[in-house]
């Protein structure tokens, strides 16, 4: 290609072409490409595979409506007719209901009515069983008629505002079953909860077993014993230490 024959835009500015040439150069009509579309000519060659394509539409240029086009399927064509597809335009969830419902706690407590004022509240003391590292078990043990149960009925007398201590009346808080009110003696091991309080004061959940003091409810206490993390040895400061009381300390 010489250069001279053009200009710096790539003009064509030399002698005129002969016929000849220009007629090689005009492409086919467009309507002859058309014809040969609609009339399923394909042109076939020699080399497998690169055969020309069968094009079904002639790409259109009319003008589609907005409302008319299709951009996306249908639920039908998605899901299968057998699917019932609702679609809602309007949310019907107020905006004041959460779409995840956050985990709500209830506690539930039940309550007698009548019972004795304490110097803590009952709610204080449910709550105060959630944590481990406050709650004390302790079992109240010692030999027969060393004062067991009367020193259950000071830590009573300590936590109630309601009630008056009377040194010469026994109340036995913890002896419920009738023979143990008929004989005065412990039989079997009464658990009381408590909240007490210590030196700097810190409340404390105390659950105080009061176990029996006679030899033969020894099992008793030894149930006791296996339920608690610590025991208070009770020793009466006339008779001393008794045989019973040895028994125990060595459990």
């Amino acid at each position: 290609m010489d250069d001279s024959l053009y200009d710096e835009f790539g003009n064509y500015l030399g002698p005129d072409l002969p016929e000849s040439d220009e007629e090689e150069e005009v492409p086919q009509p467009m309507q002859e490409v058309e014809d040969n579309y609609e009339d399923g000519e394909t042109e076939e060659t020699g080399v497998p595979g690169m055969e020309l394509m069968e094009i079904d539409d002639i790409p259109q240029t009319q003008v589609v409506l907005h409302e008319d086009k299709k951009y996306y399927p249908s639920a039908e064509e998605v899901y299968g007719p057998e699917v019932e597809t609702l679609v809602q335009e309007e949310d019907t969830q107020p905006l004041s209901e959460p779409i995840i419902q956050p985990i709500k706690i209830k506690k539930f407590q039940i309550q007698e009515k009548g019972l004795p004022e304490t110097r803590f509240k009952k709610e204080f003391m449910v709550d105060m069983m959630n944590f481990p590292e406050l709650v004390r078990n302790i079992a109240i043990i010692g030999h027969l008629h060393h004062g067991k149960t009367s020193f259950v009925d000071m830590l009573v007398n300590e936590t109630h505002s309601s009630v008056a201590w009377d040194v010469d009346k026994q109340e036995r808080y913890t002896d419920t079953h009738t023979l143990e009110r008929d004989r005065g003696v412990s039989i079997k091991s009464m658990p009381m909860t408590l909240v007490l309080q210590d030196t700097r004061p810190k409340s404390y959940l105390f659950n105080i077993l009061d176990t029996p003091g006679h030899v033969d409810f020894v099992d008793e206490v030894t149930a006791a014993l296996r339920l608690s993390d610590g025991a208070v040895i009770i020793v009466d400061a006339v008779e001393g230490v008794m045989a019973n009381t040895e028994r125990v300390i060595k459990h």
